[in-house]
C-alpha cells in the first residue's frame, strides 16, 4: 500500500461542517419543516435517522481537525474521559442507526425505489427479492456490530 496523504484541519472541519449541516437538512426534512431533495421513499422517521448519522459522523470529525486526535481518529492519552465516552458512544450509536435503517428497508422499503445500474451506466429496476436479501443481510451484520460495540461500551462504563 501506498502513503496516504495526511488530511489539513480546515479540509476536516469543511467536511465536519458538511455532515453536519446535510444531517440537521435531512432531520428537518424528516420532520416535514423542509422540502426532500426528491422523491422521498422512505418515512420522515428513517430520513430523521440518516440525518442523524450525519450530524453524528461530523461530531466525530471535530476532534482531529482540532488537533486532538491523529489520523486514525485516535485520541490523544492525555484526552479526558468524557470524550472518549462520547466518541466510543457516538461510533455505536451511528452502527445502531444503520442497522436500523437497513432493517427498515428489507422489511418495508418501497419496491419503487429498489434500482440498480448496468455495466453501461443505465438505471433499471432491481428484483425486489434479490434487493430486500442484500439488505437483510446487511442489516444482521451491521445488527451484530452494533451489539458488540454496545457490549463493550456498557463494560467500559460499568468499569470506570
Amino acid at each position: 500500500m501506498g502513503l496516504q496523504q495526511q488530511r489539513s484541519p480546515v479540509s476536516l472541519a469543511l467536511v465536519s461542517l458538511g455532515l453536519v449541516a446535510a444531517g440537521v437538512y435531512f432531520i428537518l426534512v424528516g420532520l416535514g419543516l423542509a422540502p426532500p431533495p426528491g422523491t422521498q421513499h422512505a418515512p420522515g422517521w428513517i430520513v430523521m435517522l440518516i440525518g442523524l448519522v450525519c450530524v453524528l459522523a461530523g461530531l466525530l470529525l471535530v476532534p482531529q481537525a482540532l488537533g486532538l486526535a491523529d489520523d486514525k481518529a485516535q485520541l490523544a492519552r492525555d484526552a479526558p474521559a468524557w470524550m472518549r465516552r462520547a466518541q466510543d458512544l457516538a461510533g455505536t450509536a451511528i452502527f445502531g442507526l444503520f442497522a436500523v435503517v437497513g432493517t427498515w428497508v428489507a422489511l418495508a422499503g418501497d419496491d419503487a425505489g429498489f434500482t440498480m445500474e448496468t455495466s453501461f451506466g443505465r438505471e433499471v429496476p432491481a428484483n425486489p427479492i434479490v434487493a430486500r436479501m442484500a439488505f437483510g443481510i446487511g442489516a444482521l451484520i451491521t445488527w451484530a456490530a452494533f451489539i458488540a460495540l454496545a457490549r463493550r461500551c456498557w463494560r467500559m462504563v460499568r468499569s470506570t
